[in-house]
């Protein structure tokens, strides 16, 4: 049985049928999201393993590929986020024995404020990177009972020891373990 509404729509055009779609949505809002919201919960099996069978597909890496670069070409802020993020999950994989396990909030890493830090943004930041100013390697980023020191972690991505230099002035910098790296070799 179709109500005054739906009678009125031609079914087989779809503008209309888009037009009567998005209307119904706005107008139902808050009850479709709670409805979807229980269906998740009680699927959640279901709707992980559609996640990792779709996230695994080809079409969706390459999609995921072409959307971070144009983002990344127009968004200063993302690509300093983005190497922000890299920075700390290499950092953690690199000095503790867990890993990056817990989002940056809880490590107290307020991105908003680094990237506002960092400002004014130079035109050609792909020729740029973030240096920390007192080294990665000089914190202790492990606690005695071998948990992630936290503390340490929030000092080492303090807006105040990252500054942005060039490619080239990073890669002049002299730091003690560099050093002694460099004279092995």
């Amino acid at each position: 049985m179709k109500t005054k509404l739906t009678s009125k729509i031609n079914w087989n055009n779809l503008e209309e049928v888009k037009e009567y779609k998005k209307k119904y949505y706005q107008k139902n809002k808050k009850e479709i999201l709670q409805k979807n919201r229980g269906w998740k919960k009680k699927n959640k099996n279901h709707c992980k393993e559609y996640e990792k069978t779709r996230k695994s597909t080809e079409e969706y890496r390459k999609r995921n590929r072409e959307w971070t670069r144009h983002k990344k070409i127009v968004d200063k802020k993302f690509v300093l986020a983005k190497r922000l993020r890299d920075s700390l999950g290499g950092a953690l994989e690199h000095y503790t024995k867990t890993g990056k396990i817990y989002s940056s909030i809880k490590y107290g890493i307020n991105y908003q404020l680094i990237i506002e830090h960092l400002k004014p943004f130079p035109k050609d930041l792909i020729n740029y990177e973030i240096h920390h100013i007192k080294p990665l390697h000089t914190f202790n980023f492990i606690n005695k009972d071998g948990s992630t020191n936290l503390k340490e972690v929030k000092k080492a991505f303090a807006p105040k020891n990252l500054i942005l230099l060039t490619k080239e002035e990073h890669k002049n910098i002299n730091h003690p373990k560099l050093i002694k790296f460099q004279n092995k070799n």
